[in-house]
């Protein structure tokens, strides 16, 4: 079966519902494991999902300290390679803050 544009949008909707709501159960049930972090603090591979929640949550006083209140996305482009494995390009098309005067 191939995976719909439709999947797609449901899967990124519900990986910025679970970022504006700093759920990191919600986004670790998202990805496979092993699954990989990266970002200012933190790069490494995970090979638990407890260790990918954990890893989430490192992320998250960042965004709190920034004030993020919700995000969206824009899905750019896709590429199947096949019926289980795309490549998406998604851009951020917009993030709510709850203190406007600081950025992401």
């Amino acid at each position: 079966m191939t995976i719909s544009s439709q999947d797609i949008d449901d899967f990124f909707g519900r990986y910025a519902a679970a970022l504006t709501n700093f759920d990191a159960g919600a986004s670790a049930d998202l990805w496979a494991t092993p699954g990989t972090i990266v970002d200012d603090r933190f790069s490494g591979v995970l090979d638990s999902r407890d260790a990918m929640v954990s890893g989430l949550e490192q992320s998250y006083p960042v965004y709190k300290q920034l004030g993020l209140a919700s995000v969206a996305y824009e899905i750019v482009d896709q590429r199947h390679f096949s019926d289980r494995l795309v490549l998406v390009a998604v851009r951020r098309a917009g993030t709510v803050l709850l203190n406007p005067t600081q950025a992401i």
